[in-house]
């Protein structure tokens, strides 16, 4: 049975083997769902590590960074990206950082 919840800025749902799935309502997310559903997955203590980690940043520190299976995240109250460790021209996605922030407490509390 597939289970699904709508978020602010993307649509949480349970696959038929019941991995969590995110899909972007906007295009320019979904390197951000893909982060979230590969690095992430159903692990409430990496989750709840990285959230809190990005919400201590302050500004002016260095950014804080996540190196995940797939994806490097870095996390500056004034600019957050992500890349793919796959992608061979290291292509970049800019975020912003309040984007990353909500869709780590949204994913949170879909896989809670």
């Amino acid at each position: 049975m597939m289970s699904a919840l709508a978020m602010n800025d993307f649509k949480f749902f349970r696959d038929t083997d019941g991995a969590p799935r995110a899909a972007a309502n906007d295009p320019s997310l979904s390197n951000l769902a893909t982060f979230l559903e590969s690095d992430i997955q159903d692990n409430r203590h990496v989750c709840i590590n990285i959230l809190g980690d990005i919400i201590s940043t302050r500004k002016g520190e260095k950014p804080y960074e996540f190196i995940g299976n797939g994806w490097i995240l870095s996390y500056s109250p004034e600019f957050a990206a992500i890349a793919c460790h796959a992608a061979e021209n290291d292509d970049v996605t800019p975020l912003p950082p309040e984007k990353i922030a909500l869709a780590l407490k949204d994913w949170l509390e879909f896989i809670d």
